[in-house]
C-alpha cells in the first residue's frame, strides 16, 4: 500500500511538472515571437521611412518613444501588440541613452517561482543617422 502511494505522488507531481513545462515554452513562444516582431519593424523604421514621413526631427528629439509609439499605435504600419497571457512594457533605458528596453512579465507556471521577466534592449534602428541631422 506505501508503495502505491508513493508511485501514485510521483505519478501525479510528473504530470504536473509536464504540464506546467508546456505552459512554460508556450509562454516563451509567445514572448520570443513578440521579440522577433519588434527587431522587425524596427527594421523597417529606417532613416530614410522617417525623413518620408516628415518626422525627422520629432524622432531624434526622442528616438526611444518615437519608436515606442510607432510599436504600440494601433493602426501604424510598425504596431506590434503584446503577446497573450504576458504582460509587455517598452520604456528608455534609465542609464543609457537611446536605448528601448522591452520588459516582458508573466507568472511562472510553477508555484514556487512567481514573476518573471524577460528583458530586451533596442537601440532604434535610425537613430545613428539623427547624429548626422545634428551634426549638420
Amino acid at each position: 500500500m506505501f508503495a502505491m502511494a508513493s508511485i501514485g505522488r510521483f505519478t501525479q507531481a510528473a504530470m504536473s511538472s509536464g504540464a506546467n513545462q508546456e505552459t512554460r515554452n508556450r509562454l516563451e513562444n509567445h514572448i520570443m515571437n513578440n521579440m522577433q516582431e519588434i527587431q522587425q519593424q524596427d527594421s523597417r523604421l529606417t532613416w530614410e521611412v522617417v525623413k518620408q514621413l516628415g518626422e525627422d526631427q520629432i524622432a531624434c528629439s526622442d528616438p526611444t518613444t518615437y519608436t515606442k509609439n510607432k510599436l504600440e499605435t494601433d493602426g501604424t504600419d510598425y504596431f506590434v501588440g503584446p503577446p497573450n497571457q504576458v504582460e509587455r512594457e517598452i520604456s528608455s533605458s534609465s542609464s543609457s541613452q537611446g536605448i528601448m528596453i522591452v520588459t516582458y512579465s508573466f507568472e511562472a507556471p510553477e508555484h514556487s517561482v512567481g514573476l518573471e521577466k524577460r528583458i530586451l534592449e533596442l537601440n532604434p534602428t535610425f537613430a545613428a543617422d539623427c547624429l548626422e541631422l545634428v551634426a549638420s
